[in-house]
């Protein structure tokens, strides 16, 4: 994003977003790996990190409505105030912020426990219930929502195809699209395996587990050096640059060891 190239496109600063909350599931991942090897969950950090996970899943998957909003008025050529999104995005950070601290309250109880490898509710706590009803309502309308934007892109690509319809930057709309719908297609079969089938056995809840830690923070990077060539390109210069400067800096000091060395000889021979 610090390219201004980026920063101008709505879609591109959406993904960042995004990315940004799959870098802050780091410390969850390796708190609650911490909590099971040691069997212990020292000053309830594996707890507390675990809500915070949870809570960017859900603000992670209505960034994805957005995105897929987004995409569903470029593709389709909706004509309406981009502020609606702004909106949108204002409601969603609320939204789960509000849900994030009253998870830090005494009335509503959300524990990790080691060995169990998915945290769950303490509904012995007043308003455990209302807040997990809330969640995954909320989560399921959110996917749902996405699903049909798109759904009704899928079809609109498919009427354009056989139509003489053209669509501007075609090619990288697409890849975008393609992103976006992998990555829903992730969040849906783990939303669904969570919240409706509701799995009991403790190994199939540890896959599950390792599943939401590789779609939130390996899927996304992949796909998008994969398929996009001007990040692709961008990320390698990066790499590139800084191995030169490395390099340069390891030989600039290598020189000025042997300049110092020889100026340390010729003043022992004078």
């Amino acid at each position: 994003m610090t390219k201004p190239k980026y920063r101008r496109l709505e879609c591109y600063r959406l993904m960042s977003q995004i990315g940004i909350c799959q870098l802050f599931v780091t410390p969850s991942v390796f708190c609650g790996g911490l909590m099971h090897a040691t069997n212990y969950d020292h000053l309830g950090i594996g707890t507390f990190t675990s809500k915070i996970f949870a809570n960017l899943l859900r603000l992670e998957a209505m960034l994805s409505f957005v995105l897929a909003l987004n995409r569903l008025k470029i593709i389709c050529g909706f004509q309406y105030p981009t502020w609606v999104h702004t909106v949108v995005l204002a409601c969603a950070y609320t939204y789960n912020l509000t849900i994030f601290v009253s998870m830090l309250t005494p009335w509503v109880g959300y524990v990790s426990t080691p060995g169990k490898y998915a945290s769950f509710y303490d509904f012995s706590k007043p308003y455990s219930w209302l807040v997990a009803d809330m969640i995954k309502y909320s989560f399921l309308a959110t996917l749902f929502a996405t699903l049909l934007s798109y759904t009704s892109m899928v079809i609109y690509l498919i009427w354009v195809k056989k139509g003489a319809a053209h669509i501007k930057n075609f090619k990288q709309e697409k890849q975008i699209l393609f992103n976006a719908l992998v990555r829903f297609g992730f969040d849906m079969v783990l939303a669904v395996t969570y919240h409706i089938i509701r799995p009991t056995d403790n190994l199939i809840r540890f896959f599950m587990a390792l599943t939401y830690f590789f779609n939130m923070l390996l899927v996304s990077p992949v796909l998008y050096l994969c398929m996009s060539c001007s990040l692709r390109e961008d990320f390698m210069t990066v790499f590139k640059n800084n191995r030169t400067s490395v390099i340069a800096t390891t030989s600039q000091s290598r020189d000025t060891a042997m300049s110092q060395s020889c100026r340390a000889s010729n003043a022992n021979l004078r």
